[in-house]
């Protein structure tokens, strides 16, 4: 079964030297670094592969397992030309262009490992919340006696802790987070990009990129803020590194524009990259943008109340939210 790039080498090549050299930085321990090459790195064995037999009967013939790993592909080549002329300071002004790279980008950001490890936490942290309320004490203390178990408040509390807080998690089958990842770019990503203005941002200090490229920023959400991490229709940026010098960004509101941007936007963009990143950070070899840059611990899945209410009915309505954070200290 072939390698399939979770992102492409043609990206991976704008921070590669003129051997194809890169650098990869462990995002768990950013002392770790070595080098390895643009056709190994961030590439995993039939990461988009759907078997014949996770197709419906009807569907299996004429299947092609390697389908959507061709279809990334041929998006891919589409974006080159394009990613080439952004490199060079040319805002695209034709429709299809905008449509082909925000496609691109789209895709990049739930094609990965990170979008895969979200909704698998999700699902978990939803399934937890669905069980603590189906096990009540009555089901929990007839599960009991079904076991012949001793049935008292304490073994009731106990049986439900090891169930609800047990060390298992919702792990859903590739074919399933393949959908969920071209789903989530062509009905979210895709129109949210297709909304917003470009700026072509240009540096003078170089850039990173991670196995999880497009990142979300907003200047509101620093390290240490209480208020929600953006997410992709609430950022203020949505940013891809195209180049060691260079990142697309798409915003809200104002006019395309062509930036030379200051050395702490650079810092900026390389915080959001790099905590964005689920295993590895890419950079030239000849860079150290992360000397200035604060990596956060690897974030977990955090149940957020935004709003309580009581309604006229007496009841407590309680709206949450789910969000991946730095863990707490201590």
């Amino acid at each position: 079964m072939p390698r399939h790039h979770l992102v492409p080498q043609m990206l991976l090549r704008q921070f590669a030297d003129g051997k194809s050299k890169i650098s990869m930085v462990s995002r768990q321990s950013p002392a770790q670094k070595r080098i390895t090459t643009v056709r190994t790195a961030c590439a995993e064995v039939g990461y988009y592969a759907i078997s014949t037999d996770d197709v419906e009967l009807g569907h299996r013939s004429g299947h092609d397992p390697e389908g959507v790993e061709a279809a990334l592909a041929r998006i891919e080549g589409d974006a080159v030309p394009i990613i080439e002329k952004l490199n060079r300071g040319e805002l695209p002004v034709d429709e299809e262009s905008r449509y082909r790279m925000s496609l691109f980008m789209a895709l990049q950001f739930s094609r990965v490992w990170r979008f895969r490890e979200d909704v698998n936490d999700m699902g978990t942290a939803i399934a937890r919340e669905h069980l603590a309320v189906l096990l009540t004490d009555d089901v929990v203390a007839e599960r009991l006696r079904q076991q012949g178990k001793a049935v008292n408040p304490a073994a009731v509390e106990a049986y439900r802790l090891e169930i609800i807080g047990g060390g298992w998690r919702v792990e859903l089958s590739q074919p399933h987070l393949v959908q969920q990842a071209l789903r989530f770019a062509v009905e979210f990503t895709l129109p949210e990009l297709l909304r917003r203005r470009w700026r072509i941002l240009r540096f003078c200090t170089p850039l990173v990129l991670s196995d999880s490229p497009v990142a979300l920023w907003s200047p509101r959400f620093t390290n240490g803020d209480a208020g929600m991490p953006p997410g992709v229709a609430t950022a203020r940026m949505i940013l891809l590194p195209i180049g060691r010098y260079a990142a697309l960004g798409a915003v809200r509101g104002g006019q395309d524009a062509v930036v030379d941007a200051s050395r702490l936007r650079a810092q900026q963009i390389n915080t959001a990259v790099s905590n964005n990143a689920h295993r590895w950070i890419f950079h030239h070899p000849e860079d150290d943008p992360l000397s200035n840059v604060e990596i956060d611990p690897p974030g977990v899945v955090t149940k957020e109340t935004q709003s309580v209410r009581e309604d006229d009915d007496g009841l407590m309505r309680v709206s949450y939210t789910l969000a991946r954070r730095p863990p707490a200290e201590g």
